[in-house]
């Protein structure tokens, strides 16, 4: 039986405002097993007990946004007669040399109510300037509520069109605190298919997301494209050397990036320069 787990939660991959694309291809010379599924790479690595897939989570055409968070796919399958326990800590990566963060699970939840908590008073505070901006033009009225749990009040007029308004206002600021809840719902629903700590069964697969992040600009930088001349500022490629120990055995991936021309043909590689513009 197959476990599926899916990665609904890629709002916390990454906040670029100008995105720029690139896709990733596992390094030459490993003895691994290798497809392709609509340009995004599956590596799998076969163990006497155990065999671990990898694979970048990426859109239609196997490419995804530059930024510093990654997201990967790890599909684990157990081959041996007795249960493995898996969890983040059987993965460590490295990003050009130096180690990065793979997030726990439950960073991942904190940061998305985090960011609905932030959404809701964002959402409280409009709601509550929106009712007192609808009503100028009669006797002033204090007013408070409150709109997904987060409290307001303000002065506003008291005109038969005003609370008209303000009701309107209200109404409106309620429905989009039940959006905000529900995207959150639907969010905090996907950090289940994270990899966590999971029990696999004998014959069993388990399949989930893990969310690496590091500092792009400070590991990945670009490089000279001739003597004298100085690194392009712009963050770089990386490469990935993902270390994967189950059941006591060790499972080594290595990933480069590359540049994604507009053609759709694959640009340069993480090993070489990029030129500069």
């Amino acid at each position: 039986m197959t476990r599926l787990l899916w990665l609904p939660v890629l709002a916390v991959i990454c906040g670029c405002a100008t995105p720029t694309f690139i896709r990733m291809s596992p390094a030459p010379g490993q003895m691994l097993d290798v497809t392709f599924k609509n340009g995004t790479p599956v590596v799998v690595s076969h163990g006497r007990l155990a065999d671990v897939g990898l694979s970048p989570v990426a859109g239609p055409t196997g490419r995804y946004q530059m930024g510093d968070r990654i997201a990967l796919m790890v599909k684990v399958r157990n081959k041996g007669g007795q249960r493995i326990e898996v969890s983040e800590s059987n993965l460590s990566v490295q990003v050009n040399g130096m180690y990065a963060r793979v997030l726990m699970a439950v960073e991942v939840e904190d940061e998305i109510r985090t960011s609905a908590a932030w959404a809701q008073a964002v959402n409280a505070v409009a709601t509550g300037m929106a009712t007192l901006g609808t009503s100028m033009t009669a006797g002033q009225t204090t007013h408070s509520g409150q709109v997904g749990g987060v409290a307001y009040s303000g002065t506003s007029t008291n005109s038969s069109a005003a609370r008209q308004e303000v009701r309107q206002v209200q109404a409106g600021g309620a429905a989009r605190s039940a959006e905000i809840a529900a995207r959150e719902s639907a969010a905090i629903g996907g950090v289940a298919a994270l990899f966590q700590q999971n029990t696999i069964e004998p014959g069993d697969w388990l399949i989930g997301g893990v969310v690496v992040e590091f500092a792009r600009d400070a590991l990945c930088v670009g490089q000279a494209t001739e003597a004298g001349v100085p690194p392009t500022p712009d963050p770089g490629l990386c490469r990935l050397d993902i270390l994967a120990t189950v059941a006591e055995e060790s499972h080594r991936v290595t990933f480069v990036e590359s540049f994604v021309e507009t053609g759709g043909t694959s640009g340069w590689y993480a090993e070489e320069p990029r030129p500069r513009r």
